[in-house]
């Protein structure tokens, strides 16, 4: 199986542990394979390495977790062009990718793509739900 979690999923379950997101990131490591695309990527990296989460954990720390989750993701290339309306237009490059990687699900706590359920055949679930869908 293959999915795409958002990036403030991704953060959370990063700078915090214990937390539902890093129970849906470690649930969806080994169920299957986790995608980004070089945009996805790099959004990660950026937002992840920002002063404000420094309060949560070190800087060094973040980073370290977020390779961990990448070096075992699969990188996916963008190689068509996408017609897609969305509310909030840095959502597409999640469904986007998506589509290219034929995910089996995204997971997200985004309001303006869980609206998208389901996404071209895709589900867009809450984390709750996508752990309950993995069940």
């Amino acid at each position: 199986m293959r999915f795409v979690l958002d990036s403030n999923l991704l953060v959370s379950g990063i700078i915090k542990p214990n937390s539902l997101p890093a129970k849906v990131i470690e649930v969806a490591k080994n169920s299957g394979e986790l995608c980004f695309s070089e945009e996805t990527r790099s959004e990660i990296i950026e937002v992840i390495s920002r002063n404000k989460f420094d309060r949560y954990e070190a800087k060094e720390t973040r980073i370290q977790r977020l390779n961990a989750i990448l070096r075992n993701a699969t990188m996916v290339t963008i190689k068509n062009v996408y017609t897609i309306e969305c509310r909030d237009p840095d959502d597409l490059k999640f469904l986007i990718l998506a589509a290219e990687a034929k995910v089996d699900c995204i997971c997200s706590g985004d309001a303006d793509l869980t609206i998208l359920h389901p996404f071209r055949g895709i589900p867009i679930l809450a984390p709750t739900e996508f752990l309950d869908w993995l069940n």
